[in-house]
């Protein structure tokens, strides 16, 4: 059997993802690992307009602030030792990058994300995740 000693949750505001939180407190907890929550916010400069995107990432930057807090609170409380890191960039190469950087055991990640025009244009983050990540991965429903 694997041991547990660090557990990557990639979070983007979604359902999916806050599914994911839970199931990776709960395995934390059984596991006494400690947990990284993690948010890469896309700068969406490959879309286009570099104004709109500006504005676009800081919006998003602001909501990612706010939802790692509450996330971050609620792990305090389920008393799980966690950091959060918010960092720039594309959520399937930076949750990749993160997971290889920190050392992880285990991703926990949801199923489906809040970016579905990126799903339709380049597949979705989850599978990108599971078919590259060179740790195990548990995609939660």
């Amino acid at each position: 059997m694997t041991t547990l000693s660090k557990i990557l949750v990639p979070i983007d505001g979604s359902e999916a993802a806050y599914t994911a939180f839970q199931e990776a407190i709960r395995i934390a907890k059984l596991n006494d690992a400690s947990l990284i929550i993690y948010n890469a916010v896309d700068d969406f400069i490959r879309y286009g307009n570099v104004e709109y995107s500006t504005h676009l990432f800081e919006y998003s930057r602001n909501v990612a602030d706010e939802n790692m807090q509450k996330y971050q609170a609620e792990a305090d409380q389920a008393g799980v030792d966690a950091q959060s890191k918010i960092e720039k960039g594309d959520p399937r190469r930076g949750i990749l990058e993160e997971a290889q950087a920190s050392d992880v055991d285990l991703i926990v990640i949801g199923s489906t994300g809040k970016s579905n025009i990126e799903r339709v244009m380049m597949g979705s983050v989850s599978e990108y995740v599971v078919r590259h990540a060179k740790c195990n991965v548990l995609i939660t429903h």
